[in-house]
């Protein structure tokens, strides 16, 4: 049986190097609200509501022992707009009490797990029950095997704010936006530092990745 203490999720927050084809993005200073792109009058803007039911966002997480945790955490909200065909803006809301694990059987620890990882150990889910993520830029890409775009945004989990980037493929429809990513954060940048070797010594095979991986699927709708 695998025991809570031995696991991680990843928000965002999303939320994992194990997850093969993931990307690291460097957690920087938050950007102010001011420097998030801005529609001209001049341009049509379209605002596409995500479609929470048909979004997911994935998280994997685990032991320096190679034992991980998979799970899920349903997003609470959000929107995409576009100006001209292209994607300039958007953000959306990440409901932290919708944690959920994929891996473990209730028998198995299943809820124990959970409620650690929403406990004061790592998300403290009652003092913040949401993360969310704001785009502060999208460039488009090309010569990235299924990337069409880096997209720049502040991700906040538990009240601090960090600016990521991260490879996104996005598609563009008269009527939807799909866009999905995977991507890596190290949570101790939002100070989650339990059970982390790179904080506390002596822990043995009980150290916790501080990498947590995410896979994020988005579907948004005029």
């Amino acid at each position: 049986m695998k025991k809570a203490t031995y696991s991680m999720i990843a928000a965002g927050a999303l939320i994992l190097a194990s997850c093969g084809g993931a990307e690291k993005p460097e957690a920087t200073e938050a950007k102010d609200a001011g420097e998030v792109a801005k529609v001209e009058e001049k341009v049509e803007s379209v605002v596409y509501n995500v479609d929470v039911a048909a979004s997911s966002l994935e998280w994997t997480g685990g032991k320096i022992t190679g034992d991980e945790h998979t799970g899920t955490v349903a997003l609470k909200s959000g929107s995409l707009t576009s100006e001209g065909g292209n994607l300039i803006a958007g953000d959306f809301v990440i409901d932290m009490t919708s944690m959920a694990n994929t891996d473990l059987a209730e028998d198995q620890g299943n809820a124990k797990l959970v409620g650690h990882l929403s406990g004061t150990d790592f998300f403290n889910v009652e003092e913040h029950p949401t993360s969310s993520f704001a785009i502060t830029g999208v460039e488009a890409v090309t010569g990235e095997e299924g990337v069409t775009h880096h997209v720049s945004g502040n991700l906040t989990i538990m009240g601090v704010a960090k600016e990521i980037k991260i490879p996104a493929n996005v598609t563009m429809e008269d009527s939807k936006i799909m866009a999905s990513a995977m991507f890596t954060i190290n949570r101790t940048d939002w100070g989650v530092k339990y059970g982390s070797g790179s904080f506390f010594d002596n822990l043995g095979d009980n150290v916790i990745n501080d990498d947590i991986s995410y896979k994020l699927n988005l579907v948004a709708a005029k």
